[in-house]
């Protein structure tokens, strides 16, 4: 038409395009369908490992069986046990009561020049569970939240901290800086690597109800703000059983980043392969 040029039912329907045979079009689908069930069987995988990291966390520090020198469960093997004022509960003797600043730094300072392209974290890239981010995008940076790979970032608004975004960032380059929006939260171990336990603390169901009991603003606009994440009461143990827990868990961690970056690869390769192979610039033989 004149002003607005359109393409209708009947010129659609008579666009001609190649069809391979049936044999070579199952062919192709076999190509596209094996990617694709590697890419499920990674994301299972995951599932399965982020489970497994859950579950040792829950029974090291709340339910305080975490080996004892003996290499029994702590408090199932009679651990002392000594009643705290400050948390209310009974915590294995010799922990302290602390908060959350006493071994986290939040929202550590690093620094990215104005209009430099860096990478890019958006909030649809944090999952609502499990704890790896999606693909990286590229943009200059114009201000918002820093991190580095270790770090954990806590969705700070509603919806979204209520949804539980919440993720570990691992897909960076060595001493990468990335940012992203400024309603996150970044957390990082304070003299020592947390990353696994940071990660399992923040997806603790305690954890959560806490931050989302501490968010304040207009309906719509709720947000909780860092100050009340470093003032959350928890039982520290020693360094010495930190790192057990982060050389016992820290592995599932360097796996599922593993799979995470090997199905974006994957995904990658599917969406390239696909018009390759139907316009037939590439053959399956």
């Amino acid at each position: 038409m004149t002003r607005t040029p359109i393409l209708n039912k009947t010129d659609f329907s008579n666009i001609e395009i190649p069809i391979p045979a049936k044999l070579y079009q199952d062919k192709i689908a076999k190509v596209l369908s094996d990617l694709d069930a590697k890419i499920e069987l990674n994301n299972k995988i995951n599932v399965e490992l982020e489970s497994m990291e859950k579950l040792i966390y829950d029974y090291w520090f709340v339910q305080f069986d975490f080996p004892d020198e003996n290499g029994k469960p702590y408090k199932s093997s009679s651990g002392k046990m000594t009643y705290n004022e400050e948390l209310k509960r009974e915590i294995p003797e010799g922990w302290e009561a602390g908060t959350a600043s006493d071994i986290f730094k939040f929202n550590p300072t690093l620094s990215i020049k104005k209009g430099v392209e860096s990478s890019y974290i958006d909030m649809n890239a944090i999952p609502e569970s499990g704890f790896m981010t999606i693909k990286l995008k590229k943009k200059e940076f114009g201000g918002g939240m820093k991190f580095q790979n270790g770090d954990v970032v806590v969705a700070r608004i509603t919806p979204c901290l209520e949804n539980g975004k919440t993720g570990l960032i691992t897909l960076l380059k060595e001493d990468e800086i990335t940012f992203g929006s400024t309603e996150f939260i970044v957390i990082r171990g304070k003299n020592i690597d947390l990353r696994s336990f940071a990660s399992c603390l923040s997806r603790s169901e305690i954890f959560r109800t806490y931050a989302i009991s501490k968010m304040t603003g207009t309906s719509g606009r709720k947000h909780v703000k860092s100050t009340a994440l470093e003032s959350y009461k928890i039982p520290i143990p020693n360094d010495a059983v930190l790192l057990k827990f982060e050389t016992i868990v820290s592995p599932f961690f360097k796996q599922t980043t593993l799979n995470a970056i090997q199905n974006q690869k994957l995904s990658e390769l599917r969406d390239w392969l696909l018009p390759m192979l139907m316009n037939g610039q590439v053959k399956v033989k």
